[in-house]
């Protein structure tokens, strides 16, 4: 099978996914999961010669896959709330990320000893940094799909694409002290050179890249031109900092923050930023997709089972060391919301990033089969468990309004308008002289004290019923606006209302939309 053809079945593969996981209210990762799963089952149990003719390498990720997702999870970041939290993200993503490592790795080792496993030092070392990884891609659509509070999107969001471009830097490092890479050698000259390179000269460098960018887009107003500025950003800013030896990651997430910030907020129009989004969220919508199912394919997934007491052991020992270093952080930075900490500890999700790094382990390793099958396993239990019991995590900390609580406004009025009936019959029966004043004044006294104890329900869902009719209103208002601009583009398309004249309406409308879509 040419690669072509593979990329298109692959592509055909998410696309039905896609729609099976939103018919049934499911999350699209954990599906593609499944499918990458029951895909590997079938390819080695019944087609073991069957070549799909794409592999998920360390060059197509690298390449081509991940500057797409990085500068796509960057562009969403504001610069304001991003740096009013910094102190928080600097240290989940660095201190935390250091501590995290080292307690993951003693974790694994003694974890492992325990139970009879043999395992190197090394080797839970490199696990550890590899899993130390979050998927930005998995916590952003984690996020995004429970509406969590703003402020907590944006420490999650921040630490994962921060510790993403860090976790890499170490995974190098790691590389070197276990001897995969035999052209450097650890030294303190070296060590320092090399971090400064990674960490400081990706920075520089796309932070540079993106001002430029940032100038250009508003040198034009063609939607096919900006999203080519867009594609250049992000290919460029991560492939010219892997040509000089510097961090691609953090680059490319440095690019997409700037031009996210400049670029898009200053020199674009509403229209022009929504074909811009539309263009991103289909990006990262087909690497997603082509990552995880590649996996599925490239990997024996039924090998995981022989490893699994050492998989169980790397998730627990995952779980202690973030939940550990997370609430180690809030004790040193107070002031965190409530709930926050096991919330974020929670949310630590792996994706794509650590199982392509756990591929690129040399095979002559002699505990590759067993890191790769830790990481892959402790990876997949993050997202089967972690991100499907995400929501609930956050309802049981107040930091959602789950579908039941809004279902109280509801019930009240439902209350309400049967007491109200209720009444209207005591006093019927009453003045027919069916009841007799005792019982009349018994059952009045009783609806009464009702009624107070509903008042007062209701008094307290009060902002909680605003919000609600809110939020509705504002989706009524967005499918207005979505049949207006219909309804132009209807008009133009058939000749009447000229072409400039509609061009200037949508993009009036499309600012309407944008503004709702922010709020």
């Amino acid at each position: 099978m040419t690669p072509t053809l593979a990329l298109l079945i692959i592509l055909a593969v998410a696309v039905t996914v896609a729609v099976v996981s939103q018919k049934y209210n499911l999350s699209y990762t954990v599906a593609l999961v499944i499918v990458g799963a029951a895909l590997s089952i079938v390819k080695y149990k019944f087609f073991p010669e069957f070549d799909v003719g794409i592999h998920l390498s360390h060059e197509l990720l690298f390449d081509v896959l991940l500057p797409i997702l990085i500068f796509e999870a960057a562009f969403h970041l504001k610069f304001k709330p991003f740096f009013a939290n910094l102190k928080w993200i600097l240290n989940l993503a660095g201190t935390g990320l250091l501590i995290g490592i080292a307690l993951c790795t003693a974790l694994i080792f003694y974890g492992c000893a325990v139970f009879g496993i043999h395992i190197s030092i090394g080797t839970a070392l490199l696990i550890s940094t590899i899993v130390s990884a979050t998927d930005p891609v998995g916590v952003i659509s984690l996020l995004r799909a429970t509406q969590a509070p703003h402020k907590l999107a944006v420490l999650m969001e921040g630490e994962s694409l921060l510790n993403d471009g860090l976790a890499v830097v170490l995974g190098t490092i790691v590389f070197i002290l276990l001897g995969f890479d035999h052209h450097a050698s650890l030294s303190v000259p070296w060590l320092v050179k090399f971090v400064l390179l990674e960490i400081g000269g990706s920075i520089l460098l796309g932070g540079g890249i993106g001002f430029v960018i940032s100038e250009l887009m508003n040198e034009s107003k063609d939607n096919l031109v900006l999203i080519s500025f867009i594609s250049i950003a992000a290919f460029g800013s991560f492939l010219i900092a892997e040509e000089i030896h510097s961090s691609g990651v953090l680059s490319c997430l440095t690019c997409g923050m700037v031009v996210g910030n400049m670029g898009a907020e200053r020199n674009l129009s509403a229209s022009s930023k929504l074909a811009v989004l539309a263009f991103l969220d289909y990006a990262a919508f087909a690497a997603n997709s082509i990552i995880f199912l590649l996996i599925g394919l490239d990997l024996e997934i039924q090998q995981l089972p022989n490893d699994l007491g050492a998989i169980l052991i790397t998730w627990v020992a995952m779980l202690i060391a973030r939940f550990f270093f997370v609430w180690q952080i809030d004790i040193w930075l107070p002031g965190m919301p409530k709930g926050y900490v096991p919330v974020i500890a929670w949310g630590g999700v792996r994706g794509g990033i650590a199982m392509v790094l756990a591929l690129s382990i040399p095979q002559e390793f002699g505990f590759r089969d067993l890191a790769v099958h830790c990481i892959f396993g402790a990876s997949l239990l993050t997202i089967l468990i972690q991100s499907t019991t995400m929501k609930s995590v956050l309802g049981k900390y107040g930091l959602v309004k789950e579908k039941k609580q809004l279902q109280v406004i509801d019930v009240i009025k439902g209350k309400l308008s049967s007491l109200q009936s209720a009444r209207y019959h005591l006093e019927k029966q009453f003045k027919l002289g069916a009841i007799s004043d005792e019982v009349y004044n018994q059952f009045s006294q009783e609806l009464a004290y009702e009624g107070q104890k509903i008042e007062k329900w209701k008094d307290k869902t009060e902002s909680l019923r605003k919000q609600a009719e809110e939020e509705e209103a504002r989706l009524i208002k967005k499918q207005l606006l979505e049949v207006r601009k219909e309804n132009i583009l209807s008009a133009a398309s058939h000749g009447s209302l000229e072409q400039e004249i509609a061009e200037k309406l949508i993009a009036e409308i499309d600012e309407e939309i944008h503004h709702l879509n922010d709020h």
